[in-house]
């Protein structure tokens, strides 16, 4: 009898101690779990400088405010929160966007922007685009440095999102069209692009109308145009570059 008593006041003081070590264990994880909490959330580690590169379309206060950055910001939480942040919930103007941190206080941004370069009508308003053929806005003006263009049959679009064109193949060309333009540098002269036929395309700029024809040899024919609109600028008239096994053919109005 005396032994089970023995047996039955060690199981009781192992119990005892046992509990206590949970609780010495739960105090010592509540005592971290505050002073972490009371260190990154001191003033030091409030966000005060934000380095922001590579905007144009919007102004680094708006960026800051996209991202809900102010003067009592915490820069670990900021970090949390945007690790697996998603850049198109932002705007449709922006592609990418990288955040760095610079210990303690300091974060720096890379904003990768898209650019509108060109406008589809549709139904009174125009599309804004980007060179992938992305629709990131819509407007009601346009943009003289930026060129319209014409000849899509549409049945409707969706925002941040590949125009949808009825003829798949002319628009994978235009895009194409568009991403030598822009790759020449020659897009800020264009003022207009004709697509009505794919063998007939034609671009305009404010002074000469562009018979470019297909998009076969397309490098070659943007290549043309450039040296060719040096060679006439100043003049008015019809540029010829349809058929590359044929002269090049300029005619003033």
């Amino acid at each position: 009898m005396p032994d089970k008593k023995i047996i039955k006041l060690q199981k009781k003081s192992n119990k005892i101690k046992k509990r206590k070590r949970s609780i010495y264990q739960l105090l010592f994880m509540l005592i971290i779990t505050l002073s972490l909490i009371i260190i990154l959330t001191a003033p030091v580690f409030a966000i005060k400088t934000v380095n922001i590169e590579g905007n144009t379309y919007f102004s680094d206060d708006d960026i800051k405010k996209m991202l809900g950055i102010d003067g009592k910001t915490n820069v670990f939480f900021f970090i949390a929160e945007n690790v697996f942040y998603n850049d198109k919930t932002l705007s449709p103007y922006i592609s990418n966007l990288s955040i760095n941190l610079d210990f303690p206080n300091e974060i720096s941004i890379q904003v990768d922007e898209r650019e509108v370069v060109g406008y589809v009508p549709y139904l009174g308003t125009y599309l804004c685009i980007d060179k992938e053929g992305r629709v990131i806005n819509t407007s009601l003006f346009i943009d003289e440095d930026v060129p319209i263009i014409t000849g899509l049959d549409l049945d409707g679009f969706g925002m941040n999102t590949i125009l949808d064109a009825n003829d798949e193949e002319l628009f994978i060309q235009l895009v194409q069209l568009i991403s030598h333009l822009v790759k020449y540098e020659l897009l800020d002269d264009i003022i207009k692009i004709d697509c009505s036929n794919v063998t007939k395309i034609k671009l305009y700029t404010k002074d000469v109308e562009i018979l470019f024809g297909s998009t076969e040899e397309m490098n070659k024919k943007v290549n043309i145009i450039v040296q060719a609109l040096k060679e006439v600028e100043k003049l008015r008239g019809i540029l010829d570059v349809s058929e590359l096994n044929q002269p090049i053919t300029f005619k003033k109005s």
